[in-house]
This record gives structure tokens, sequence and C-alpha cells, in this order.
């Protein structure tokens, strides 16, 4: 299991797996909520889902290729911790803007009432998007981490601990 070709196929299928994620989190949104134009949907959200192209790969590397398990336990927890990641560097990006429109405009233009109640708002549109991007993240990234770990399987003869 520790072998380069391994390493190499899985990190490969690790994006591609991450690249269908993100179109089938995009379609499940713009299914879900009924936009008939694809360029003004709140679908679009899954933009913000991109790092994940590079999380997976690399959380693959880390909880499968390093740990030589490749149990269903393993699967999830390579989901999961994607999925927190992600937000997490979502978060990060969303404060730096933030403090940054706020560097931008001059002093006189804030209102004091915007300096007490930012927070709170960045509070809710991120809990707002975490929930959004999480249903149909729950509903994609599970079954695709699995078809890779069962195609993975299948090419190098390999199985998880029953755990």
């Amino acid at each position: 299991m520790r072998s380069a070709r391994f390493l190499w196929t899985g990190i490969v299928s690790a994006i591609a797996v991450a690249a269908l994620t993100l179109v089938g989190m995009f379609l499940l949104l713009f299914v879900g909520l009924g936009d008939k134009n694809p360029n003004s949907t709140l679908a679009k959200m899954v933009f913000f889902a991109s790092p994940g192209l590079i999380v997976y790969p690399a959380c693959w590397y880390v909880i499968i290729f390093r740990q030589q398990d490749y149990s269903f336990r393993q699967t999830l927890m390579l989901v999961g911790v994607t999925f927190g990641i992600v937000s997490a560097i979502i978060a990060q990006i969303m404060i730096v803007f933030c403090v940054v429109s706020l560097i931008v405009l001059p002093v006189w233009r804030i209102n004091p009432l915007f300096l007490i109640l930012s927070p709170l708002g960045f509070v809710i549109w991120f809990a707002f998007g975490l929930v959004l991007l999480a249903i149909p993240y729950a509903l994609v990234a599970p079954p695709m981490a699995f078809f890779q770990r069962y195609c993975l399987s299948k090419c190098f003869g390999i199985s998880g601990s029953p755990a």
C-alpha cells in the first residue's frame, strides 16, 4: 500500500473526486433551489468550496496513505476532516476580506453600529453558508469517497481494516 504508484494514483483520483464532488454539489443546489438560470443562482456558492480541490488530496495523503488504513472509518474521517478544513479556510478568507474592506474605507464613513454588528453578521452569514453547503456535501462527498476507495481497492488489491 506504500508504493509510489498507489500514492500518485490516489492523489490524482482524489483531485478528480474533489472536482466531481463540487460538480455534484452545484447540481444538487441548482436543482434543489429551482433556479432556471445558471448565471444567477445561489448554487454558485459552491465556488467557495473550491479549496477542497487541494485539501481533499492532501487529507487523503495524511489520513489514508500515511496511516496505511483504508477502512470505512478512515474514509468517513477523510470526508469530515476535509469539510472542516475547507470551512476553516473559507472563514479565514472571509475575515481577511472583511478586515481589508474596513481598512480601505475612510474612518469617518464607518458607522459605529456597523463595527458592533459586523461580527454577528459574519457569524450568521458563515453559518448560513455552512449549512447550505453541508447538505449537498453530505449527500455527494461520502459516496464519491467510497467510490474512490472501491476503485483503488480493486486496482491495488488492498483491504481496509474492519473498523
